[in-house]
Formats: C-alpha cells, structure tokens, sequence
C-alpha cells in the first residue's frame, strides 16, 4: 500500500469489507459446489478466453490496474476465464470499443463517455468541470449510481454491454513547455483536448485541437500545438511527455471523464452466477487498491519525470481556479441536462445529476487521499 494513500474513511472500507465477506463465501466454493437462483453453478463450464480491447498502452497505470484484475478473475475461477489484452488500439480503436464489444468484436473493453457523448451521454457527468478532484470519490459514486439509479444502467443495457469496473483516472492537467499560471495565459494557445475540457479552454481563450494521445507527443515536437489536456497527471509520465512539455498545470478542472470496462451483455448472461461473482469480487478488490497501488505510482512518476526535464507542477491556488470557474459559469451543467433530456425525461436527468453531487459529498467527506500532484509540490 502507498503510504500516501491511507484507508479512504471507514464507512466505505467497511461497506466493502461486508460486501467481501458476503461474496467470498460464494467465491471459495466457485468450482463444482456452489449454486444459483438464476445460472446454477460453473461445474460443466468450459474454460474460455476472453478478449480484452484496451486502447491505451500496456504500461500506463490503467492498463497495470487492470491487469491484476484479471489475473484475479481467472484465479476466482479456478483457471475457467482468462482474459487477452490487446492494448494501443490494436483489436479496436477507442472510439470503437464500445460498439464493438456491444456487438461481439470484442468481449470486454476499457472506454470512456468521451468518446462516446451521444451513446453514453448520461455517463458524462464527469466531464461537468469542477465537482470533483479525486478519483477514488468520483468511482465510488459512479459504481452507486449505476447499481442504482435505473437510466444510468439502461444506458449502457441500450449498447448491449454490462458494466464490471469504473475505473480510476486522475485529475486533468494541461501540459506545456511556456509555464501557465492563470486564465491569461491560456489565451490563444493551442491546446489538444477533448469533450467537457475542450469547451471549458476554448472559453478561456484557448483553441483546441482534437488529437489521440498517442499523437500528442509528436505534434509537441513539431510546434503544431502548444499545450495539452484532457489527459490525466499520472499519465503524462507514461506518455513520456515532460520531455517535450517539462510544465504540467492543475487548474482546478478536477476530474474529467469517467473511464469503464464493459463486457458484452449477451456473454455475461450467459456466465453461470458463480462465474459472475468470481468478476464481482474482483470488482470489489480493484476499487480498494486500484487508487493507492497504482495511480499513486503513476502520479509519482510523472512527478519524477517533470522534475528530471526542468520543469515544475503549478497548482493554481483558489482565487485563479474561482476566476475560471466564474468564466465557465453554468454552462457544461446546461448543455449535459439539454442533451440528455432529448432522450431521457428531463426530471429524471437532474435527479441524476442531484444523486451524483449527493455521492461526491458522501465519498468526498470520507477520504484521506491526498492529490498527487499536491505530493509533488508539497515533497510527501
């Protein structure tokens, strides 16, 4: 465990542990002896690989996390699921593995509503700019939502696909080699950036490019953009990125999207329930030490790696992150309710949003993490 990360409050860690007790009877009996209202038991399931569309690469935080959930599940089963990773795009691109795995190209899929705005428009809730800041909150109150709050599930029901994971990203940055202290400095600056962060720099003054990650660092180099974001601080590192922007900015943003992991709908029907709560209780594990054993060192080696190019981490302090939030005002609350109220009543979309501030206050005021990017500056 990181020492930086200390139990997130008890009421969560004791709401997992009575979850854990409860499904680690079900688990340790997985194979040939357990049974089910609904599916009955694993005992004549043949032994399956399941593949995994991912589209970042194999040495991020993300794909590292995930990883060891895997190797869980197939250890929960007893060796009966075993899961293949593609990573970087290579089985499906990311704009591509929530249809594909909906219709069976992939079997499961790490994905975000980004790049998904109009299939999963409910889900990007995160991108409304400065709710949250930490991500073990924002998965916690993700997960309650989708269990239950009926629209969120349907949603994603609607794509053919069942939720397994909400999985950790930390909050947004924007990276640069010219140092960017303010809202001024924004103006005029062509910044890579996506969705809800998009909208919010290019109000600042900003003028976003849309560009993969993977192309980032290239057009750093080239001069064709000045900055970017919509990327997260403990992936900066991974992308090697302080070596062509050596500054990394927090402007208060905080958390910008969502990511998941799906599996095809179709497919977990068909898993036996003992199968099904081998995945849950794998699920169960991932959200404990997910934050702490891997984003933590992600965040810390981005931190090394602006420090080793020459640069510095610039938090901005709380009368620039109210400038700018004061500049952006209502309107990405506004435009999530108008978009989603076309395809869902309109009642219910801001009862959604209402639940999902009520969650970030609960969560929010039982963690103990503490940013990585305050670590760096700070020196713990």
């Amino acid at each position: 465990m990181h020492e930086a990360f200390p139990p997130a409050g008890r009421s969560r860690r004791l709401r997992r542990a009575v979850a854990a007790a409860a499904v680690a009877v079900t688990a340790t009996t997985l194979v040939g002896c357990s049974t089910s209202s609904n599916g009955g038991d694993s005992g004549d399931f043949a032994p399956v690989t399941l593949r995994f569309a991912h589209y970042l690469g194999p040495t991020t935080p993300q794909a590292e996390s995930v990883d060891k959930w895997a190797e869980e599940v197939n250890e929960l089963t007893d060796g009966k699921v075993s899961i293949e990773f593609s990573y970087s795009g290579s089985l499906l691109e990311a704009t591509d593995i929530l249809p594909g795995v909906g219709d069976g190209r992939a079997d499961l899929g790490w994905t975000g509503a980004i790049y998904h705005p109009s299939e999963l428009g409910l889900s990007n809730l995160a991108e409304i700019p400065f709710l949250e800041r930490d991500p073990q909150v924002q998965m916690d109150a993700y997960s309650d939502l989708y269990n239950e709050n009926g629209i969120l599930a349907q949603e994603y029901t609607q794509q053919g696909v069942h939720v397994l994971l909400w999985p950790f990203l930390g909050e947004v940055v924007v990276g640069s080699n010219d140092p960017i202290e303010s809202v001024d400095d924004l103006r005029g600056v062509s910044v890579r950036a996506a969705g809800g962060v998009a909208q919010s720099l290019q109000t600042a003054g900003a003028n976003p490019v849309a560009l993969t990650a993977g192309e980032i660092y290239e057009a750093l180099q080239r001069g064709t953009i000045g900055a970017f974001s919509s990327l997260a601080f403990e992936q900066v590192g991974a992308f090697s990125l302080p070596e062509v922007a050596k500054n990394v900015t927090i402007t208060g943003i905080g958390e910008y999207t969502q990511a998941v992991v799906i599996i095809n709908d179709e497919l977990w029907n068909s898993f036996p329930d003992d199968i099904k709560q081998a995945f849950e209780t794998a699920n169960e594990h991932y959200q404990d030490y997910a934050v702490p054993d891997f984003l933590a060192v992600g965040e810390d080696a981005t931190c090394q790696a602006v420090k080793d190019a020459g640069g510095q981490v610039i938090i901005w302090d709380d009368a620039q992150v109210q400038s700018f939030k004061d500049l952006i005002g209502s309107g990405p609350h506004d435009t999530w309710v108008q978009n989603n109220s076309g395809k869902w009543p309109q009642d219910q979309v801001e009862a959604l949003y209402d639940e999902y501030v009520d969650l970030l206050a609960k969560y929010s005021a039982e963690t103990t993490t503490q940013p990585g990017a305050e670590r760096c500056v700070s020196g713990s």
